[in-house]
């Protein structure tokens, strides 16, 4: 709904998704600022009980869930407001009039 009265007023398609992605982008910003130091010390102290020698392996656990988790997110996100800046506004709005 956002979305169509945003398109209704003017708005360009890059802007709704400039304003969409920073919303989503701050929100999961913050969820792994607070779970990624959680993650990293339970890995460490999960990998040294088993592998006490492996240091750096423990930084590649965080890194590469933490990309993957932003990838899928801000992709995912993007191709739903961009699928919703496509559509009509005026039915858009309609529909969620009811």
């Amino acid at each position: 709904r956002e979305i169509g009265i945003r398109r209704m007023l003017g708005a360009t398609v890059w802007s709704i998704l400039g304003i969409m992605q920073k919303e989503v982008a701050f929100i999961v910003v913050i969820a792994l600022v607070i779970a990624a130091p959680v993650s990293y010390f339970g890995i460490v102290a999960m990998i040294e009980s088993m592998l006490p020698d492996a240091h750096g392996l423990t930084t590649w656990f965080v890194i590469v869930p933490t990309v993957v988790i932003l990838t899928a997110t801000l992709t995912t996100s993007f191709a739903a407001v961009y699928r919703g800046t496509n559509m009509n506004p005026a039915d858009v709005l309609r529909e969620n009039a009811a």
